[in-house]
């Protein structure tokens, strides 16, 4: 019976471990696209070259001011709604995120014809997947904890360390 449940929470650690790959994952792979997002929305709003460079910062950056709210925001909502469903919660506004930022259009225009303008929806789409990988960040390694027998919580916990390297590997 120990084994089984050693089993069960190697692979829980392992699925919650998850939030940190995205969060890598998230962190690294807009490196790449800054290329086509100047392009395609910063460049054809003819903008002042400091303009264009704080605005394309501003793009790359705002995942990260999502990923602070849900780090601040993590807490509360685990207290309501557990660790479990924080995760849940968190693997949504995820999904909605990453599917708004690559068709940030969806539900405002046709798909491709609103151009630069379809930069501030990108940007909001960002900034709340931020809001989830804040959250997995925060809760992933709690959850793990709490599963944990207590002589190898620490081994456990450290999955989401090299989740989240093994995320921007990944990329």
């Amino acid at each position: 019976m120990a084994k089984a449940n050693n089993n069960l929470v190697v692979g829980l650690s392992l699925v919650a471990a998850l939030g940190g790959l995205l969060f890598g994952y998230d962190t690294a792979v807009i490196s790449g696209a800054v290329g086509a997002i100047d392009a395609n929305f910063i460049k054809p709003q003819h903008l002042t070259e400091t303009a264009q460079s704080a605005l394309s910062g501003w793009t790359i950056s705002s995942a990260l001011l999502g990923c602070v709210v849900g780090a601040a925001i993590g807490g509360p909502i685990s207290q309501r709604f557990g660790r479990k469903g924080g995760l849940m919660f968190a693997a949504l506004l995820f999904l909605l995120g990453s599917i708004g930022s690559a068709v940030p259009e969806l539900g405002l225009g046709k798909i491709g014809a609103m151009g630069p303008h379809a930069l501030t929806p990108f940007i909001l789409y960002r900034i709340l997947g931020g809001v989830g990988v804040g959250m997995a960040s925060m809760l992933s390694p709690l959850y793990i904890a709490e599963i944990a027998p207590a002589e190898s919580r620490g081994r456990f916990v450290t999955f989401q360390q090299v989740a989240i390297v093994g995320g921007i590997s990944l990329v």
